[in-house]
Order: structure tokens, then C-alpha cells, then sequence
């Protein structure tokens, strides 16, 4: 870490998100084109932030490998950093980060989960993009306390890396889930992450700056979200138009699923929408170009109440959408589910549509699109394959006025993509949308940590100006012994 000096003013942010390759063919349905936005709303969405790790100018993958067997212990865990060039991120150009080795604190231990969640954002505001991994399992002073580790960006690598928490209580398994942004418009990135006892689930939170030379320090501001159970999903988006990025959290409490959105303007979090019933992963994008962030919520249960999740009945999960507004977020949504007219196919019994998402801008119209995991679906015959959805924004959001998708769909039995769908791939349980070769289009990522029994892999499918498609998919193999690849997509 020598020669890296923090720099808290004039901070450039450049960050990618937290919790997740073969490509598939994409089928495109329902209402055709969407329209040019209007004159007056037309924005161009900046390219999806990138994590730049060795400052080449290109994104890089980090994919958390909690599973992973490090040495003789068993889900020690680990990170995965494939870097991107202009042909996007390869195989052959990796480096593993874990506990005990290359400047990372501590000592790869039976349990760890070291990267069970990752994230990116440049931490000590010096320009590059830095490594934040969460390691719920780790002792650390007590039986599962947890830690998050912050590993820096370099010149040409990763450059050592500091421990952010301490003094957390017993029990709590930190870093379960963990994402980086400035959420109190300081200009300094904050850290939030899961931490949680056997009574009480919630949210710890370390307010930047923070830097390679500084002791960690204690969690802050500890919101409690539910009863037992812990955080499942974090995003963050400016849903109220105030200029400062609001934190979203999903949390399970006795098997019911908890959503709410937090606000840190005053100093100390303050909740802005919450429900109960509402699932388990969140995503934020501008999905109708109004300027304003929209929260998708995936996992969704149909429930009696008005405005859970939507009404009516569903099979196989629902993502709803609560569209961005000032002073009245969440009053506008949209539900979508696999019986949506233009989706493909239809919904069945725990498809797990809506498991995993990812939002940014694939196709240069200035809204966002929405890649829907779905998991645990059925090709053909062979059971929980899995195949991801991709529904494109439009000026009403993700479905137009008549309730009608723009979609594609993927999967890995669609020429040309690599491989074959195999029961058990559960291909989509991580996605991201990121420009990795700095061509304008991000690409479409896809983890399927079932692939290979169990061995894993990611799906890189390449980006263009109509969004991602099939012709030059590729895979990323793990290296021999990986256990689940691709289970966790950061940056």
C-alpha cells in the first residue's frame, strides 16, 4: 500500500453493485420498438459505472466465491478478479484475492465466506476503484462476528487492503450483504452491510472517508429491519430527485419478505418507504427516462393486501417496480411475472422469477432495462436450468399502456451460446449489466454456479446499440477445484 495517499476532496466515484459466462439467444416480443423518448424528458443514462481496478480504463469482473476451498479449508472463500480489455474480461487474465495472501488481512479459515458479497466504489477517493468484500463468517474476535475488508486499486493491480470493522457484535455475521455509496451527499463513500443477532436482523453502516492508512473502526447508525433472519439484497438509487442516493434493503423476518428504503440526509437514517411482503432482491435504474431512479423488487409473493407486490395471481414470482417521484415515491408501480403479454412462455411453480436483477441502460435510449434471473425455470425438460429476462424501459416504464413487455430472453440452449442447459445449471442466479470493453453497450453477465456439478461458470453476453445479444457469447470457466462460480457478481 506504500505510495497510495487517500484523497477525500474532489472525489471521483466510480462505482458498480452489490450481489453476480455462456450467452443465449435472445428472442425479442410483445410491443415492438419502444419510441424515442420526448424532447423535453430525453436523457442520455451515463454508460453502467465499471469497476476499474488497475486503472487501464477498462471494467473489470469480480466474482465472490464464498464456497471456495481454500487450502484445506472448506468455503474459506474467495474473490475471482477477471480483467476486462477490448474484448471484454477472459479466462486467462485473473487474479484470486482471499484472506492471508496478497496484503489481505487475516487468515483463510474453514467457513469464512470471504467475497459471500462484493462490492466496488473508489473507497479513498485517489481515482481508482477499490475492492469491498464482505466475509460473514468470519470469527474475528467472537464465534460468526463477520468483517468487511476493503482490498485497493492500483496501478496495473490490487494493492493491499484494510479491515473496516471492528467491535461488532457476537453472532452478528457482517458482510452477508455489503455496497458502497455516498449515501449522506458528503462526497465521501459510505459502507452498509448486513449485521444481524438471533433476535434482530439489520443494517450496520461505517460513514466514509476511510482510507489505506486509517484503524478500522466500529460500525455506526444500526437500523433494525426485521425480526430474526438477516439482509438478503442492498441497491441504492435517487429516487426522490434530491441529488443524494437513497439506500434500498430487502430482509427476511420469519419467511416474510421486508422491503424498505432508507435516507441519510439528516446524518442518521431515516426510513422513506417500507412493506412488508415485498421480496428479496432490489435493483435501481431509470426505467421510464424521467430523471429519477425506479426500485425493482423481485421475489415477490402474492398476497391479499392491495399494492404487495401487485394483486391477482401469480406463479413462479413477480418483480414489481416503484417508479421514482418527488415527494411521493412508491405511489406509481408496475408487477410483472412470466404471464406478462410479451414475455416468453409461462410461469411455473418456483421458476424463482425475479431471484437475482440488474438494471442499467443496454440499448442508448436513455431508460434503463431490467435483467430478470430466473433461476430454478425449466428448458425443456431439464429442471432448474435457468434462463434470464431482459425487459426493456420505455416511456411508461417497463410496460407500455396497454400492460405489454418488450423483452428478450436467454438461456444456454439458443445457438450460439456455449454449453448446453443441464438440470441444476440454475443459470441466472447472479446478473449484472456492465460495459467491461468500453464500447458504450454493457454486457449482459450471467452466473450459473450449478454449472459442471456444482463447478460454475459466467456468461458474458456482448453488448450493441439494441442491447445484448447472442453472436460472440462467451464463457468464463473457474479453475480446477471452484465450488460454485459465479454464485455472486460484483462490481
Amino acid at each position: 500500500m506504500a505510495g497510495k495517499e487517500p484523497r477525500h476532496t474532489a472525489r471521483r466515484r466510480r462505482w458498480g453493485l452489490c450481489g453476480a459466462a455462456v450467452l443465449v439467444a435472445g428472442t425479442v416480443t410483445g410491443a415492438g420498438a419502444a419510441s424515442a423518448a420526448p424532447a423535453d424528458q430525453a436523457r442520455q443514462l451515463a454508460p453502467a459505472a465499471v469497476p476499474d481496478f488497475n486503472g487501464d480504463g477498462y471494467g473489470d469482473l469480480a466474482v465472490g466465491v464464498p464456497a471456495a476451498r481454500v487450502g484445506g479449508a472448506a468455503e474459506a472463500g474467495q474473490v475471482v478478479i477477471h480483467w476486462g480489455g477490448p474484448d471484454g474480461p477472459t479466462t486467462g487474465e485473473r487474479t484470486t484475492v482471499r484472506q492471508g495472501a496478497g496484503g489481505v488481512p487475516g487468515t483463510a479459515e474453514k467457513g469464512d465466506r470471504f467475497g459471500a458479497s462484493v462490492d466496488a466504489a473508489d473507497v479513498d477517493g485517489d481515482g481508482r476503484t477499490d475492492l469491498v468484500v464482505g466475509s460473514p463468517g468470519e470469527d474475528h474476535g467472537a464465534e460468526g462476528r463477520g468483517i468487511v475488508t476493503v482490498v485497493w486499486g492500483g496501478d496495473g493491480a490490487l494493492d493491499g487492503a484494510s479491515t473496516l470493522t471492528k467491535d461488532v457484535a457476537p453472532y452478528g455475521r457482517l458482510g452477508a450483504s455489503v455496497i458502497a455509496r455516498d449515501f449522506d451527499g458528503d462526497g465521501a463513500v459510505d459502507i452498509a452491510f448486513d449485521s444481524h443477532t438471533e433476535e434482530s436482523g439489520g443494517l450496520a453502516y461505517v460513514p466514509g472517508p476511510f482510507g489505506p492508512g486509517d484503524a478500522a473502526r466500529p460500525a455506526e447508525k444500526i437500523v433494525r429491519l426485521s425480526m430474526g433472519g438477516g439482509v438478503a439484497r442492498l441497491a441504492a438509487g435517487d429516487f426522490d430527485g434530491d441529488g443524494v442516493q437513497e439506500l434500498a434493503a430487502t430482509a427476511s423476518a420469519m419467511d416474510v419478505p421486508i422491503t424498505a428504503v432508507y435516507d441519510w440526509r439528516s446524518g442518521a437514517p431515516e426510513r422513506l418507504w417500507g412493506m412488508a411482503n415485498h421480496g428479496l432482491s432490489v435493483a435501481a435504474g431509470d426505467f421510464d427516462g424521467d430523471g429519477l431512479d425506479d426500485l425493482a423488487v423481485g421475489g415477490c409473493r402474492v398476497s391479499e393486501q392491495p399494492g404487495l407486490c401487485g394483486e391477482g395471481e401469480s406463479t413462479g414470482g413477480r418483480v414489481h417496480v416503484l417508479y421514482g417521484a418527488r415527494g411521493t415515491f412508491g405511489e406509481r408501480t408496475q408487477t410483472v411475472d412470466q404471464n406478462t403479454p410479451g414475455l416468453p412462455g409461462d410461469g411455473n411453480a418456483d421458476d424463482d422469477f425475479g431471484a437475482a436483477l440488474a438494471a442499467a441502460d443496454t440499448d442508448g435510449d436513455g431508460r434503463a432495462e431490467l435483467a430478470v434471473g430466473t433461476p430454478a425455470k425449466a428448458i425443456g425438460s431439464q429442471r432448474a436450468a435457468g434462463r434470464v429476462v431482459l425487459l426493456h424501459g420505455g416511456a411508461d416504464g417497463l410496460l407500455d399502456p396497454t400492460g405489454t413487455a418488450r423483452a428478450a430472453f436467454f438461456h444456454q440452449d439458443t445457438h450460439p451460446v456455449p454449453g448446453n442447459a443441464e438440470a441444476g445449471d440454475v443459470f441466472g442466479t447472479a446478473v449484472r449489466l456492465r460495459d467491461l470493453n468500453r464500447d458504450g453497450a454493457p454486457e449482459l453477465l450471467i452466473g450459473s454456479p450449478g454449472e459442471n456439478e456444482d463447478s460454475g461458470g459466467v456468461w458474458v453476453l456482448p453488448g450493441s446499440s439494441r442491447g445484448p445479444v447472442t453472436e460472440g457469447s462467451a464463457a468464463l470457466h473457474p479453475a480446477a477445484g471452484a465450488v460454485r462460480f459465479g454464485e455472486v457478481l460484483g462490481g
